[in-house]
């Protein structure tokens, strides 16, 4: 199924909301030109700290894609850096050739579905690879994540070329499959980005003792359903919603290799339930939320259904093409979003 385009004003509430990249720096205080390291001079600036110290143990090198700019992030000298970022048993590397390829490549993808690049051109600046300090049979790395404390950066492994959520993952590297992670973690910056400049929860609002919303496609050890705060519930649905949008083009418009597109309809699979899950949870707690973001809740909802009813009817029909459609058995991603 290839070349069914959905209307572009369908697209319109998956825009970012602020006007430019400067924009949302400037809305944290930080009034210098935009550089790569302006993710660690926020960081500072939101612990008040005297002078940026996070940067000491990191240098940026630019790089343009589609006319925008962007920055690699690497480490110098010690460990300084990581220990800054202090993602839990990752260190920050410097990438090789073919990790920098394929992250241009995927930021390519991007720029070809215009409203998913505008949300990434305007919160995300500067890329950061991580790996594992110390590897152990059966552990993996983090997938992608963004960190609230480190705005516009992004932390991937390689792992971003197989994984995505909520739990699958591909026999092959995939640009694509990079691409969306990408994407996921841009939306990831720009609800963080709502949260904190915007007041879409109530002021009184305390994840410490937020109403707790089981989520049943991720289990504990012993076999229960995790629970998460409200406003996880709300970045994760921010995120399948815009994803949902984005494995839509793909399985209607792009042309992608097998092993990428079996990965894509796996995923496409087990998000409709999960997104229908977590609309669900937002409607129920809705009080926690302030007028504005009740608004962006009812928006979100109304795009979502949308593009969910329409994935679903694109899945039905692939799945009927015949055997080598249906969807394989995912394999748990250990994809990781924030602190």
């Amino acid at each position: 199924m290839t070349d069914i385009a959905m209307p572009e004003r369908l697209y319109r509430p998956l825009m970012p909301r602020a006007e430019s990249r400067n924009g949302v720096v400037g809305s944290f205080g930080i009034t210098d030109e935009t550089h790569g390291l302006t993710p660690f001079d926020i960081h500072d600036h939101l612990l008040r700290r005297e002078r940026p110290t996070s940067r000491e143990g990191a240098e940026s090198h630019p790089f343009e894609v589609a006319g925008e700019r962007f920055w690699w992030v690497t480490p110098v000298g010690d460990e300084r850096l990581s220990e800054e970022v202090a993602l839990q048993g990752h260190r920050v590397v410097t990438p090789h050739a073919l990790m920098r390829r394929a992250v241009v490549d995927a930021l390519g993808v991007l720029a070809e579905a215009p409203w998913a690049f505008a949300m990434v051109r305007t919160y995300i600046t500067s890329f950061a690879q991580v790996e594992l300090v110390r590897p152990e049979a059966g552990q993996r790395p983090v997938t992608s994540c963004s960190l609230p404390d480190i705005p516009l950066c992004v932390f991937f492994s390689r792992s971003a070329l197989r994984h995505v959520p909520p739990l699958s993952v591909s026999t092959h590297d995939s640009v694509h499959l990079l691409a969306e992670n990408l994407y996921h973690e841009a939306v990831h910056q720009y609800v963080n980005h709502q949260i904190i400049t915007d007041a879409v929860l109530l002021d009184s609002y305390d994840s410490r003792t937020s109403p707790m919303v089981d989520i049943a496609w991720r289990r504990k050890p012993d076999g229960s359903p995790q629970q998460w705060q409200v406003d996880r519930v709300y970045h994760a649905a921010m995120v399948y919603g815009h994803l949902t949008a984005w494995r839509l083009r793909a399985l209607r418009q792009v042309e992608l290799d097998e092993p990428t597109r079996r990965t894509v309809r796996q995923a496409a699979h087990d998000s409709l339930a999960a997104l229908t899950d977590l609309l669900g949870a937002l409607q129920r707690h809705i009080d926690v939320f302030s007028t504005t973001g009740a608004l962006r809740v009812g928006e979100l909802i109304g795009a979502a259904q949308i593009f969910n009813e329409a994935l679903a009817i694109t899945l039905h029909a692939e799945d009927r093409s015949g055997p080598d459609a249906a969807p394989g058995r995912p394999v748990e991603s250990g994809a990781g979003h924030g602190r």
